[in-house]
């Protein structure tokens, strides 16, 4: 059993960096500049959640107005 559980375990983490995302240091002015257009918006809270799509590269951004936006790359752009 304990064999099971331990190649369970070791499936998960591998797994796990298949729908990686990456932080970048990018600003929402720099997106749109660049070509991005913003695709989704949602709230929740005080919280505002942007996606920009340009072709098959996509961003997520995140934040509020006073505090500021993350923004974490989705994809590299590739079909």
């Amino acid at each position: 059993m304990k064999k099971i559980l331990g190649i369970v375990l070791v499936g998960i983490f591998l797994c796990g960096n298949a729908f990686a995302t990456k932080r970048v240091n990018i600003t929402i002015k720099e997106l749109v500049d660049n070509g991005y257009k913003l695709t989704h918006t949602d709230s929740r809270g005080d919280y505002l959640y942007l996606i920009f799509e340009n072709g098959n590269d996509i961003y997520s951004c995140a934040g509020t107005h006073s505090g500021g936006f993350s923004c974490v790359h989705l994809t590299d752009g590739t079909k």
